[in-house]
């Protein structure tokens, strides 16, 4: 059960890293600003810019879409940490800590009676 969990966090943090963040602009439509890996696109300057808004609503949709990314690289990360050391855990050093089944050394006894 325990590798279930640490694989789906890994999961849930590498999708929440590579997926698409949107953040609502101030006319209520969705801004999409990028990904946690690539960051902010210069496309929302760009567009805003051709669009001829002011400075002001320009800084503000990229300081929206670096407050969402910084969120969303904060928890994915922390859920890709916790699963890559859960799985790692689970994989390398329980066996040394958990004991084999009786039935794993059933045949070792009969040959050494």
């Amino acid at each position: 059960m325990l590798s279930v969990i640490a694989g789906a966090l890994f999961l849930i943090g590498l999708c929440g890293l590579l997926l698409g963040v949107k953040v609502d602009a101030s006319k209520g439509e969705p801004l999409k600003c990028g990904t946690a890996v690539t960051g902010v696109e210069s496309a929302i300057t760009y567009d805003a810019v051709q669009a001829g808004q002011p400075e002001r609503a320009v800084d503000a949709r990229v300081a929206a879409c670096n407050s969402a990314i910084n969120t969303r690289r904060i928890w994915a990360w922390s859920a890709i940490g916790v699963g890559a050391v859960g799985s790692f855990v689970l994989i390398y050093l329980v066996p040394f800590v958990h004991p084999k089944p009786e039935w794993a050394l059933s045949e070792v006894r009969r040959i050494h009676r």
